[in-house]
């Protein structure tokens, strides 16, 4: 769990019995990757349809962790923070060929290393290649490196700095060196998207290259066996998950979507579903949103459907707009959609504890549906809540029953709708007579010979 300057959405957490009785659709693990088109097991769900951005499933187990920087080569792809440091960065480049010393990473003879360095002071983020050391004239570290590169958009790149003029560019380098020195350059970047790609493409008195991916000292070693050797760094600060398109086994109304997510202060997190009645319909339809954990997703275009899918999509803040502020990182552990089978607005693992039927929208049949009798305060399972004999819907100034599976032989419409009485009391004028006794057939309406519920002086 993250905490500090986390915040926090917590979710509800649901066991599976299997898919007739299940009361919500719950995915807790994403280890399966992409490529999914349509789900019907979803007790065991581990895969998503697809993903755009940088949603890692692959460096957080189980969960996806969303960040601006990835590193990729041949062997995998890395998450990547960058070097934090309050120096300038052409200052920072001060190796011991100009005598001074790199404070990070250590410089090593035959080595080679690459790595993004943020500048606190300015949110400025730069690209750093070096190589090899200043040592001894019978070192064995003079050599020479060839690289190419390609970065994308175009103008969002300057080189600021190179150790000798002419030997790098912002679509490569050649780097040679003698024994007793190091080499390098300094690329800039001005925007929060970007794409560095490029290769190894010559090297001689290197035998190792690796990416550093913190200021841990972790690194993705690059095989030098085999030239050239290709590697990316991409920069983006939106990512997207889509789910598979789940099948429910049943037209379903649906209650709330909750999410178990991190994020940085400054990041978004957005939660968007869609549904059809099967999945060609599904994956057709626009999507609802945006929602945000425990807003209630029912609603034209998504109710009544059997098949649904969800998208989380994340907006991350570039520190360079605030310059000092932490690298942006979003988590996701946990997306639950809760099931509202009858469509009353009490979603389905509510209603055993409520004591109410999860395929009918008006238990008790008084004409109010299950869920708004809990907002109102009145017992779904008893048509008559304060025992005054008139129903609560009566006495709440229904004509008609809110939803489908009131029983119309129990229910009773007010003949006057314009005037109500209070569900809860059953003296609603406090006169002294129940509001039964006072309007005798209990339809709603003050008939000849009726007293008035709502006149204290007509008991």
């Amino acid at each position: 769990m993250i905490r500090g300057i986390f915040c926090h959405f917590l979710a509800v957490v649901l066991a599976w019995s299997g898919l007739a009785d299940a009361q919500s659709l719950v995915q807790t693990d994403w280890a399966g990757g992409p490529g999914l088109a349509s789900s019907v097991d979803l007790a065991t769900e581990d895969g998503f349809d697809r993903a755009t951005g940088h949603a890692l499933h692959s460096t957080l187990p189980g969960a996806v962790r969303v960040v601006q920087f990835i590193y990729t080569q041949a062997d995998g792809t890395y998450e990547v923070v960058p070097v934090r440091v309050d120096q300038d960065p052409e200052d920072y480049y001060d190796y011991q060929g100009y005598g001074g010393t790199m404070t990070y990473p250590v410089p090593q003879c035959l080595q080679g290393h690459f790595w993004l360095y943020r500048e606190l002071g300015t949110g400025v983020l730069s690209w750093f290649f070096h190589v090899n050391v200043n040592g001894l004239p019978s070192d064995p570290c003079l050599g020479e490196i060839d690289a190419t590169y390609d970065i994308t958009p175009g103008g969002v790149a300057t080189l600021v700095f190179s150790d000798e003029n002419g030997e790098s560019w912002l679509d490569g380098f050649d780097h040679e060196w003698q024994a007793e020195w190091a080499d390098g350059h300094i690329i800039s970047f001005d925007a929060p998207v970007f794409n560095v790609a490029g290769t190894l493409d010559r090297v001689l008195g290197v035998d190792y290259q690796a990416m550093f991916l913190d200021d841990a000292g972790t690194v993705a070693e690059l095989d030098m066996s085999d030239l050239p050797e290709w590697w990316e760094i991409d920069a983006d600060v939106n990512g997207r998950l889509e789910s598979p398109v789940f099948d429910t086994g049943a037209v379903r109304d649906w209650g709330a979507i909750t999410a178990d997510v991190t994020a940085t202060p400054g990041a978004t997190v957005e939660l968007w579903v869609r549904a059809g009645a099967d999945l060609a319909s599904a994956q057709a339809a626009a999507w609802s949103g945006p929602f945000a954990s425990g807003d209630d997703i029912g609603g034209p275009g998504v109710s009544d459907m059997r098949h649904i899918q969800y998208a989380v999509v994340v907006v991350l803040a570039d520190p360079a707009l605030t310059p000092g502020s932490a690298e942006q990182v979003v988590e996701v552990r946990e997306v639950e959609i809760l099931f509202d089978t009858d469509g009353d607005g009490l979603v389905d693992v509510d209603e055993p504890g409520e004591g109410t039927d999860v395929g009918d929208d008006d238990t008790d049949d008084d004409g109010i549906l299950d869920g708004e009798e809990l907002e109102l305060g009145t017992d779904p399972t008893d048509p008559d809540t304060d025992g005054d004999g008139v129903l609560d819907g009566t006495e709440i100034g229904l004509t008609e029953p809110q939803g489908d599976d009131t029983d119309t032989g129990v229910f009773v419409a007010d003949e006057d709708p314009a005037t109500v009485t209070d569900p809860l009391d059953p003296d609603t004028d406090g006169g002294g007579a129940s509001d039964g006794d006072e309007d005798r057939d209990r339809d709603g309406e003050v008939d000849t010979g009726e007293c008035d519920p709502l006149d204290d002086t007509d008991d």
